[in-house]
């Protein structure tokens, strides 16, 4: 497997002039197919982390919010939280607040994936695709992903 830094640089080097949004793009494709091959032996994928992430941090949803919050469409989400429900790691509840409707939760199988498995995972995933950087350079690339991701909850990308 070719390392993080090899695959961010492509079979050509970036131009200096090259757009925020496609640098942001092609980092997120090299962070999908590093998560995604240490996701498989566990049958799941980074879209199926997203969910059980959402769910943890949030509480229960209903699949139409966690599909909203995480630009997912409904026929996919059905499918995410069918599979994740296969797997044990979630289920279907009545919302308490509209018994219409099912809010999806974490199991306790889920929540334990997430503490055992998910979290140290995906901090190896972060030390490989960071370890070029100094720690300066890593607080500072984080601090600006989280000022770019909060332009995200005001739904218009400005902050």
């Amino acid at each position: 497997m070719r390392s993080s830094e090899q695959a961010l640089a492509g079979d050509r080097e970036a131009t200096s002039g090259e757009a925020v949004v496609s640098l942001l793009a092609r980092v997120t494709r090299v962070a999908v197919r590093e998560l995604d091959a240490e996701l498989r032996p566990h049958n799941l994928r980074s879209r199926d982390v997203g969910v059980l992430t959402l769910i943890e941090s949030a509480g229960p949803r209903s699949q139409q919010d966690i599909g909203r919050e995480l630009g997912i469409d409904r026929t996919s989400m059905v499918g995410i939280i069918d599979h994740l429900t296969g797997l044990g790691l979630v289920e279907r509840v009545r919302d308490p607040h509209d018994r219409r409707r099912y809010a999806v939760s974490l199991t306790a199988e889920g929540e334990r994936l997430q503490r055992e498995v998910l979290r140290p995972l995906g901090a190896g995933v972060d030390a490989r695709l960071l370890a070029g950087l100094d720690s300066a350079q890593r607080t500072v690339l984080r601090q600006t992903l989280e000022l770019l991701a909060r332009g995200d909850d005001h739904g218009n990308g400005q902050t």
